[in-house]
């Protein structure tokens, strides 16, 4: 199967955590995508880890 090409791609935030803010360390990132995408996802993981 397929899925429409848009769900391919998500947003990365680099969110700053504390300290010093010029270390990579101190960073953390999140994708954000579509919702019915993470649903897509949640479904299909837990079919697959079903085997």
């Amino acid at each position: 199967g397929s899925y429409p090409e848009i769900w391919r791609f998500a947003k990365l935030v680099i969110l700053f955590k504390k300290g010093a803010r010029n270390s990579c360390d101190n960073c953390r990132d999140i994708s954000l995508m579509d919702s019915l995408v993470k649903a897509y996802d949640v479904i299909l993981n837990r079919r697959l880890s079903r085997w």
